[in-house]
């Protein structure tokens, strides 16, 4: 790197010098050395020639993910931003973007911003199949499950988890798959089933051992020996530990080794062996301390780059904005000796104009005269044909009338049989049935009275949960039937100010679509939270067939039906997506869908905050 380095600067090759900058700067980035990678990689984007434009954001990508690596987050995120957008608009199916996003989302985890990181974890598995590789797709998966383990949804944990060891699988990429089993054993240990996450453990260590990769093989013995202290197995545990020492050094990771020491400690002091208990307990102290001595170092670094950064930009404003006022006082001055000479121009050109006009006047006084006549005979014509719309328009509009209030009747008639039925059925089979067949009811007679600002609401303070609850119990039968498991990840404390019963209908229509096409053995997730807004966003995600791209614009219209993809089922949207909308946005809220083909769909829609009223 440093001979290709000095030859490049004694030709004066700009490229050549960009090309020898950026070889020292992969080499420090393997080496793991990103401060001096982020020092070769800025000198290489100097000499970038500027046509090269691809190169430049590739390089610019090369920055951000050093940075990354150091904590310094925030610029980090800046340039990753810069580059994501030059992809978007010039390369939107190039792998390179799902990388791209894979890594901010990594960054807003890190962050703690939950939200931010799963959404580009989803537009990176939104990407086609020629982009989003099974490697890609394994990743994805393994950081979406990692976010659910930081909030504490184990459930939704495992089933990240297992999609993330599926494409694994496929990829056959070994490091990611001990990852991903590392994950797996952490979960169920978590979960309190020890002999579970030994088998994950043993396949980490059995992988490490063909790959040779040190961490793994910590991480695998680590975790057997967490296994077996848990037990009160110790000498079993501490032979765990003990085996693996020399590889730990070797690591040589403080964040590794704290855990190590941590676990050491503990497991030689319940052993009863206090003084070498003491000694590991020092090592973690020690580990502790120049942790987060390097941690806050970074982190001043971090400020102190910004700081003279953000320095530099204002000065470079000031500056900036004196050229401009410069600049801005000899256009002025150009532009007001442009402006005399132009109104001199157009006087000159307005004297010979009048001129000219005045015959023209009298030649079109002339005509205007003739086209005054015929004027006058084509609106007596139109004044006899208004009148004979106007007729035909009076009694189209008692036509429809009066169809609209015979059809309100006949709904409306229908409503108390089927209220018997609900009321004194046993069988749920028949229950679900007339239910379904009362919110179909309902939604026809309710759609036209939102449409025309008619429908009565009775908003009150009520628990989301109470809300999805109901609407559960009324599609649990559907759910059951199809081998659909709903998981309810909706927290017990969230009120929303809302008419209960027009929501519990919502969710009953988004439920009931989801299972439709949802194949049999995945799952139904139901999320919810509060937005910067000071709104609830409540989600209804499948893993089904997907809507195609096209059709997504039409979903909520009235009486609009599409097939589910590679299906010969019909997407129900013929009133009770429409109804949702126009209840929704009834309430002050807004409803919509994100959906892909075979990557399934999720429902969303915001509704009004409520008191706690307890």
């Amino acid at each position: 790197g440093k001979i290709n380095l000095q030859i490049s600067l004694k030709t004066l090759d700009s490229l050549s010098i960009s090309y020898a900058y950026s070889f020292y700067g992969d080499y420090n980035f393997w080496q793991a050395d990103y401060n001096n990678a982020l020092i070769y990689y800025k000198k290489a984007l100097d000499f970038n020639p500027a046509q090269l434009t691809q190169r430049q954001y590739n390089l610019m990508k090369l920055y951000a993910i050093s940075l990354n690596n150091i904590s310094n987050y925030a610029e980090a995120m800046q340039y990753l931003l810069k580059v994501i957008k030059y992809y978007e608009d010039n390369y939107p199916y190039d792998s390179e973007l799902a990388h791209i996003y894979n890594v901010l989302a990594g960054i807003f985890m890190e962050m703690d911003d939950y939200e931010s990181s799963k959404k580009y974890y989803k537009k990176s598995l939104n990407l086609p199949d020629s982009v989003n590789t099974d490697f890609t797709r394994a990743d994805n998966f393994l950081g979406i499950a990692q976010i659910y383990t930081k909030i504490q949804k184990l459930d939704s944990t495992k089933f990240y988890l297992q999609l993330a060891s599926k494409y694994a699988e496929k990829s056959n990429h070994q490091i990611l798959i001990a990852d991903i089993n590392t994950e797996l054993g952490d979960l169920y240990l978590e979960m309190n089933k020890p002999d579970s996450a030994a088998v994950f453990y043993n396949k980490v260590i059995k992988i490490a051992e063909e790959q040779g990769d040190n961490w793994a093989f910590v991480y695998g013995n680590l975790g057997l020996a967490k296994i077996h202290s848990k037990k009160q197995n110790y000498g079993k545990a501490l032979f765990y530990l003990y085996k693996v020492e020399p590889k730990a050094q070797q690591v040589n990771a403080n964040e590794l080794l704290i855990d190590y020491y941590k676990v050491f400690a503990n497991t030689l002091a319940l052993s009863g062996n206090f003084r070498e208990a003491y000694y590991y307990m020092k090592l973690y102290n020690k580990a502790s301390d120049s942790y987060y001595k390097e941690k806050s170092a970074k982190e001043l670094a971090n400020l102190k780059i910004r700081y003279e950064t953000e320095k530099k930009e204002q000065e470079n404003k000031r500056l900036q904005m004196e050229n401009e006022f410069k600049e801005q006082n000899l256009k002025n001055q150009h532009y007001i000796n442009i402006a005399i000479i132009s109104l001199l121009i157009l006087a000159l050109l307005f004297a010979l104009s009048v001129f000219k006009s005045k015959k023209k006047i009298q030649q079109a006084n002339k005509l205007l005269k003739e086209k005054n006549a015929e004027i006058i005979n084509q609106n007596e014509e139109i004044t006899v044909q208004s009148e004979e719309i106007s007729e035909a328009y009076k009694k189209l509009k008692e036509l429809n009338e009066y169809k609209q209030g015979l059809s309100d009747m006949i709904i409306h008639d229908l409503k108390n049989p089927l209220n018997i039925i609900l009321n004194l059925a046993e069988n749920t089979l028949v229950k679900e049935a007339a239910n379904k067949m009362f919110l179909l009811v309902s939604d026809i007679l309710d759609v036209s009275k939102l449409e025309e600002a008619k429908l009565v609401l009775n908003k009150q303070n009520v628990l989301l949960s109470e809300i999805v609850n109901n609407s559960i119990q009324m599609t649990e039968f559907s759910a059951n039937i199809s081998g659909v498991e709903i998981i309810n990840n909706i927290p017990d404390k969230l009120y929303v100010f809302v008419d209960k019963d027009i929501t519990i209908r919502i969710l009953t229509n988004l439920i009931s679509n989801a299972i439709k096409f949802s194949p049999r053995g995945s799952k139904i997730i139901l999320d919810a939270h509060e937005t910067k807004n000071g709104e609830v966003n409540v989600s209804v995600t499948d893993f089904g067939t997907g809507i195609p791209e096209q059709e997504i614009d039409y979903i909520f219209d009235k009486f609009v039906q599409f097939k589910a993809v590679n299906s010969e089922t019909t997407r129900s949207t013929g009133l009770g997506l429409t109804f949702c909308k126009l209840a929704v946005e009834a309430q002050g809220g807004k409803i919509k869908v994100e959906s892909s083909v075979n990557a399934g769909s999720v429902f969303s829609f915001t509704l009004p905050k409520g008191e706690n009223v307890e």
